[in-house]
């Protein structure tokens, strides 16, 4: 669903209805993989060149586990206040969707994403084992074994250049 920016006006436009994806929506969408179903309650209104939205977006989508990158449905309910600009402004927040247009669908999906934490996992998610010649270490494993990447230069005796 498109929305004409020009159409918008300081009157609220209301939309209730069920969502519909094409594939080309999930080529940059990680870790959104697809969407069951996602229904969008939200009023779109329109103050100079900042349109105004008020979403409240409800579903199932499919999402790839970060530590497995399986597929796994999660149940997702996300309302957003923000606004839409033309360009970069400097003195408004929101998203910056340039054009005469505004993609519906593809603006739930990216207020979707923002809402994931960084990591998404499945219930009862665990990083794969350790094998023969290489070990999986989480974050925080990680983290205590080394300080500073550059932590391994500490005892290295360089010569001098003269």
């Amino acid at each position: 669903m498109q929305l004409i920016k020009s159409h918008l006006t300081a009157r609220p436009l209301y939309v209730d209805e069920d969502l519909h994806f094409e594939a080309s929506h999930f080529a940059s969408s990680y870790p959104i993989l697809g969407v069951k179903k996602l229904h969008l309650q939200a009023e779109f209104s329109r103050d100079n060149a900042v349109v105004h939205a008020v979403m409240k977006i409800s579903g199932r989508i499919i999402l790839e586990d970060s530590y497995t990158a399986k597929p796994f449905e999660k149940n997702v309910k996300v309302e957003e206040e923000t606004d839409i600009l033309e360009e970069e402004n400097g003195e408004d927040d929101g998203f910056i969707i340039p054009g005469k247009f505004i993609d519906v669908e593809e603006l739930s999906l990216a207020i979707i994403r923002f809402s994931l934490p960084i990591k998404v996992l499945a219930p009862g998610s665990k990083l794969p084992k350790s094998g023969t010649n290489y070990s999986v270490r989480g974050e925080d494993e990680a983290e205590e074994e080394h300080s500073s990447p550059f932590d391994a230069l500490l005892g290295l005796d360089l010569p001098d250049k003269n």
